[in-house]
């Protein structure tokens, strides 16, 4: 086998049985190694050890006379013992009348990176939404409304399963009509409101009060709603009520005291001094301070110093007579700070301020959500403005706000110049859409467009770059007030992916050619009978196969050598392919000295022209065969089916050709016969 055409290519390639026959230049570079290296080493000592057994089940099966052609990704290790990730595609070629293995070699190493990068990410992200105790839901606005995601937390406030929940739309449990729900979801797209109080159904019926905080996160280019829910029932009902006993404290007093004692937040009643009068149980379970350490002691006695000012303000407004609700921290017994959402209001006795009363939440993890996904923010941010890629904001005709500064590493010119004549003199692209191109100034809402093309750097080159832009919208006017890009340099990809095409086109050209005879392999015969079988099925219109072998083809490798029955075997494949000459024809060998011939379109009796002119013409040639009991010139056993007399069904035809070739062979050899009815 010439080794010329493997040592041209960019792509590292291999051939071995067990251990390794020929490696080509580009495979001596991306690994290290020499020749010397790979003397008597197996093929799979240089991968990870899961390698082993499936180039181990290769050389098998190649030795049984069945041809694997497979892909697999494995670490393989360089002589630097540096790890690279390598596609693998493996296939059987024919050396020398020896099948062994041709495996083709593809460098993935940084896409796996990559892929590590982003799972880490979304390993990240997971564990935030799945171990919060606060109860999140995506919801896909432009879907229905239909609940893509729900964490544990919301499974069990709703009651209902994560898979169930994922099921539903917001609809099945919020108690809005669908037109007002909708026009919420459209609030939250525009950014008009992010904050709702709902009512929420239960898996049981039940109804409860929710604060829902909703923003818009981009998932793999759709638009969703990341909601964050609070149960505010009791909040609500206790404000509610609340204000209701303030007016009838004198004949409520019973009614009072059970609400105080047994509301699932702390209660408290202060006098005018700041001093705690009452607390319900809730606050030793909140706070770790026993009620009767508090009773009796100023309201900072717990309060962060750093709140006094706060406190000092609003219940100063309550000591005027009105209600107040504020955020602060107290301070845990154990030293640790706890955040409060704190609602006060005055008690009125005969119109005169005589206390306050109030109720405080602790609101502490619903901070530490909302801290980790400011922090998440900042993260990305900081991602985005040290990013390798472009990223560019534009006003609505095209010029540039703002570019990365790594535009300057990437064309060549620094953000300001870029910025100053982007529009009246952009740099030279070879590509009929730009930056500010017609279709890119009419996005519509949502819409995101990603295309490549070439630009000229500041020296005058031409690199490959791929930009992903996306209009935001001026709310008021309803019209695009400017775009976000993101543009990246892709000129190795394009190039790498160019060279994969001529290679990818190479070896599928290479795997379906026979190598010693130039003409189609088996492979290529199996597949044509497929199509063509169909296509025979479908139009009604006739196909034939004639099968040949060799006569006494044993014979005269036995007395001439291989190396001359190779010889002969091309010399009949050279003469027979000008006589198959229509397009739609198929001539390959079938296996060994056995050759086989596909005439789609083509009736028995045209197909037995065929074969006789094909016997003919290799007993034409003359090739002498000494040990051939029908003549002393190499000749050729035919048999011939048509789909006339039998099923176009590949498997069978082939049986039944192979069935008149041996006939031919019984009766005498050197004739044709025809298969003319089953």
């Amino acid at each position: 086998m010439e080794f010329n055409f493997l040592n041209a290519s960019p792509v590292p390639m291999v051939l071995y049985k067990e251990k390794f026959i020929y490696a080509n230049e580009a495979f001596f570079t991306m690994s290290g190694y020499n020749e010397e290296d790979l003397e008597n080493k197996y093929v799979w000592d240089f991968f990870e050890e899961d390698a082993k057994e499936p180039f181990m089940t290769g050389i098998h099966n190649r030795l049984i006379n069945k041809m694997p052609t497979k892909e697999y990704t494995y670490k393989f290790y360089t002589k630097s013992n540096e790890v690279r990730w390598l596609k693998v595609g493996t296939t059987t070629v024919n050396q020398n009348g020896e099948y062994i293995g041709f495996a083709t070699l593809f460098d993935i190493t940084s896409t796996k990176l990559f892929e590590e990068a982003l799972l880490y990410k979304n390993d990240l992200w997971t564990d935030i939404f799945n171990s919060h105790s606060a109860i999140m839901l995506l919801i896909d606005p432009e879907n229905d409304g239909r609940i893509i995601d729900a964490n544990p937390a919301a499974s069990k406030f709703y009651g209902y399963p994560i898979e169930i929940l994922k099921e539903m739309k917001i609809k099945d449990i919020n108690s809005l009509t669908n037109g007002e729900l909708f026009k919420r979801m459209e609030q939250v797209q525009r950014g008009e409101n992010k904050e709702f109080i709902f009512k929420h159904r239960l898996v049981d019926g039940t109804i409860r009060d929710v604060g829902v905080f909703s923003s818009v996160v981009n998932i793999r280019g759709r638009k969703l709603l990341f909601s964050i829910i609070t149960d505010k029932t009791n909040e609500i009902n206790f404000k509610d009520q609340l204000i209701k006993l303030n007016t009838e404290l004198k004949e409520s007093k019973l009614r009072y005291q059970s609400l105080f004692e047994n509301n699932p937040e702390i209660c408290f009643s202060l006098d005018l001094y700041g001093h705690f009068h009452k607390l319900n149980k809730v606050t030793e379970t909140v706070s770790g301070y026993k009620v009767v350490d508090l009773i009796g002691k100023p309201i900072y006695s717990f309060i962060d110093k750093n709140q006094y000012p706060i406190i000092n303000e609003q219940f100063s407004k309550v000591l005027q007579g009105n209600s107040v609700s504020f955020y602060t921290k107290i301070v845990h017994k154990d030293g640790h700070l706890l955040d409060m959402n704190v609602t006060a209001v005055p008690i009125i006795v005969d119109h005169v301020v005589v206390g306050i009363i109030g109720y405080a939440i602790d609101i502490t993890k619903q901070k530490q959500v909302e801290m980790d996904l400011i922090e998440s923010e900042k993260r990305y941010r900081f991602i985005t403005e040290n990013s390798t890629d472009i990223i560019s904001r534009h006003n609505a005709d095209g010029s540039i706000v703002y570019i990365s500064p790594i535009v300057e590493n990437i064309l060549g010119y620094t953000p300001n110049e870029l910025m100053k004549s982007f529009v009246e003199n952009p740099p030279k692209t070879r590509s009929i859409i730009n930056l500010v191109d017609h279709r890119v100034l009419n996005l519509k809402k949502g819409e995101i467009y990603t295309f490549s093309y070439e630009m000229q750097t500041k020296n005058g080159n031409f690199i490959f770059l791929e930009s992903t832009i996306k209009a935001f919208y001026d709310q008021e006017e309803n019209k695009i007030a400017g775009f976000i890009a993101v543009s990246r340099d892709i000129t190795e990809r394009k190039l790498f992916e160019e060279k994969l095409q001529r290679t990818n086109e190479f070896l599928k050209q290479l795997s379906t050619m026979d190598g010693l005879t130039g003409i189609a392999n088996r492979r290529r015969f199996d597949e044509f009978m497929e199509v063509e079988c169909a296509r025979s099925i479908d139009s009604g219109l006739p196909i034939s196969l004639i099968l040949f072998d060799i006569d006494f083809f044993k014979l005269y490798n036995d007395t001439y050598g291989h190396q001359a029955g190779d010889d002969c075997l091309k010399l009949i494949a050279s003469t027979i392919s000008p006589k198959i000459n229509r397009s739609s024809d198929l001539f390959a060998r079938y296996g060994g000295e056995e050759f086989a011939i596909v005439l789609p379109g083509t009736d028995l009796k045209g197909a037995a022209k065929v074969a006789e002119k094909v016997r003919k013409a290799v007993e034409d040639i003359k090739i002498l065969h000494s040990q051939s009991k029908v003549s002393k010139y190499v000749t050729i056993s035919v048999g011939v089916v048509s789909s006339e007399t039998v099923n176009p069904e590949p498997k069978l035809m082939i049986v039944k050709a192979d069935d008149a070739l041996y006939c031919a062979k019984n009766l005498g050899r050197n004739r044709t016969v025809k298969v003319e009815k089953v």
